[in-house]
């Protein structure tokens, strides 16, 4: 019969441990991030115009219109909500860096060129400061708090 000491005994527990299923599954990819904020947008014509006149198409700067168009100008489409955090010029402007995530490729389609009603969850990386935006379409009205509004996924 083998014997093992106590000092080998853990060693090869440790092992076995580490080397269970549990162990190797990858962390969620959305670990770690840290809130900032969430809000209520219905995207509009006029959230696809810069204050210069231009157009836009980027999901991006469409958010950072429709927050500049809410927060600054006070025009407010219904189911539009305020928010502290993009008052701010500075906090608006991470918006154009910010990693844009879609719950579906309706809602990317929908914020190019439709009317839609949408539920923001801003969240920050930890490691470089990176806002991650999540967006999630609701029938109607944006939802009141994320619970009622299908979990957004990254867009492939």
């Amino acid at each position: 019969m083998m014997v093992f000491s106590k000092t080998m005994l853990r060693a090869l527990l440790l092992a076995a441990v580490l080397s269970s299923p549990l162990a190797a599954q990858a962390p969620d990819a959305d670990e770690g991030l840290d809130y900032v904020v969430e809000y209520g947008a219905t995207i509009a014509d006029i959230d696809r115009v810069s204050s210069s006149g231009a157009a836009l198409s980027d999901p991006a700067a469409i958010l950072q219109q429709d927050r500049f168009n809410v927060d600054v100008r006070g025009v407010l489409q219904s189911g539009d909500s305020t928010d502290d955090y993009f008052a701010d010029k500075a906090q608006r402007a991470e918006i154009a860096k910010a990693e844009i995530r879609f719950q579906d490729d309706q809602s990317r389609a929908d914020i190019a060129d439709g009317t839609p009603s949408l539920f923001v969850t801003v969240m920050r990386r930890p490691d470089d400061g990176r806002l991650v935006i999540f967006l999630a379409t609701s029938d109607g009205e944006p939802a009141d708090d994320p619970d009622t509004v299908d979990q957004s996924t990254p867009a492939g």
